[in-house]
């Protein structure tokens, strides 16, 4: 791990400064116990909160750069426009993907990178272990994990929080489905490799995830495997008509599916490509 070649730190963010400070203190300290330098992009989405940064201290983190967005994009197109801009980089080794809430345990870096250096053609990704959530939100998640694994196939059980090696960037750097759901287009065109790791709590505020964002996390899985949940439908539609064409269930699942595939066409004509890169950034800055 002491090559030459950078290891990168994507974090995306928007007005919370506060927890990515945290967040800078805890990885400073987690590459020193590693012997190891990191870099980091910070992709500003947009913030109505000037950053405030304190990177004095850090001894570790040699190299800070902040890209700018001109519109607040969302989560997910942040980092697609973060990976555009790093592709275009030399002498990186390693990629690392990470919110910069703090739900991202930085202590678990160690072991992502040492699962990378054994599985080096694939993405590790950091899966959910266990959920710090009121009940609620963990029923509606595991709903969430059922229903996109019956319209997909996949159980999507993972985040952001992932590691890969920089020549693994081209698998997914020019495809559409990027600039929906990261995890969802990584596991569509690459292979991945999970390992159990703890969700945190924010460092400051209440968590983003609630009812409508677990819906559009849905909606974004199931747009980056659009066909797959369309011949699914099909199936399930065909299924209920068999068992059940002399009720209402057949009509409300009708109804459901067709609604499905229609928002699903709408994400698929809004997605943003990756030809539009310079219409969202600003301007990049380098802090340190």
């Amino acid at each position: 791990m002491n090559s030459k070649k950078k290891i990168i730190i994507l974090l995306p963010v928007y007005n919370d400064w506060a927890s990515l400070n945290k967040l800078f203190r805890y990885i400073d300290n987690q590459a020193k116990k590693m012997s190891i330098n990191f870099n980091a992009l910070i992709v500003n989405d947009n913030s109505s909160k000037k950053s405030r940064l304190d990177i004095k201290n850090l001894k570790k983190i040699k190299k800070i750069e902040i890209l700018n967005l001109k519109q607040n994009c969302g989560n997910q197109i942040a980092i697609a426009l973060g990976l555009r801009f790093l592709s275009k980089k030399k002498n990186i080794s390693k990629i690392i993907v990470m919110d910069s809430d703090g739900e991202d345990s930085p202590f678990a870096l160690n072991k992502m990178l040492e699962t990378l250096d054994k599985n080096k053609e694939k993405f590790v990704f950091a899966s959910r272990a266990s959920r710090k959530e009121n009940f609620i939100l963990k029923f509606l998640n595991n709903l969430r994990l059922i229903f996109t694994f019956m319209m997909t196939g996949k159980y999507i059980d993972y985040g952001n929080f992932s590691c890969f090696n920089f020549s693994n960037l081209k698998k997914i750097i020019n495809q559409k489905e990027t600039y929906s759901a990261f995890c969802s287009s990584v596991t569509k065109f690459s292979e991945i490799i999970k390992i159990p790791v703890k969700k945190e709590i924010r460092y400051q505020g209440k968590s983003k995830a609630n009812f409508k964002f677990l819906i559009m996390h849905s909606l974004n899985i199931i747009n980056v495997f659009s066909f797959i949940f369309f011949l699914r439908s099909l199936f399930f539609i065909f299924a209920f008509f068999v068992f059940f064409k002399e009720t209402d269930i057949l009509y409300f699942v009708i109804v459901l599916f067709a609604i499905l595939n229609c928002m699903n066409l709408y994400l698929i004509k809004t997605q943003k490509d990756a030809i539009y890169f310079n219409r969202f950034v600003k301007n990049t800055v380098q802090l340190k």
